[in-house]
């Protein structure tokens, strides 16, 4: 059984999660402005294609720019404060997932790796619908009913 809990940041892995070669996933920023008005969001990225500034400038999400798994872990400790949802599909997302309250794993065009979804509380086949259920928690609450 899954505790209730109040959820304030959110943190998002970038490439492969909400983006797909550096550019947001159509239908992903229409949903992050609606999600960033009921909780803070976060982007902890390697920025790979080097366009996370540019693609989320608009839009009220923090990018912070990580060289690794533990470093994104680390911030979330920091920030997340004990109480926080994280999402990604990449192995440098283990240890993100491992602080956070709740973990949403993407298995989207880039796939997911195998070892994260051990530690997801739920895999999703698109960031979209992951912003859906964040818009629409009760998805959650029956996903994770026991």
């Amino acid at each position: 059984m899954y505790p209730v809990f109040d959820i304030e940041n959110i943190f998002f892995d970038y490439n492969g999660t909400l983006a797909r070669g550096g550019e947001l996933i159509p239908g992903v920023k229409t949903k992050l402005q609606r999600l960033s008005s009921q909780v803070n969001l976060f982007v902890l990225t390697a920025d790979t294609f080097g366009t996370a500034q540019k693609e989320l400038a608009d839009l009220a999400i923090k990018v912070l720019i990580v060289s690794d798994g533990v470093e994104k872990a680390a911030l979330i400790r920091k920030l997340g404060k004990g109480n926080a949802i994280a999402i990604g599909n990449g192995k440098n997302d283990i240890e993100m997932f491992q602080e956070s309250k709740l973990s949403i794993g993407i298995m989207g065009p880039e796939g997911i790796a195998s070892k994260l979804i051990e530690v997801s509380d739920i895999v999703v086949s698109s960031i979209t619908h992951a912003l859906d259920l964040l818009l629409e928690p009760k998805g959650i609450t029956a996903t994770l009913r026991s």
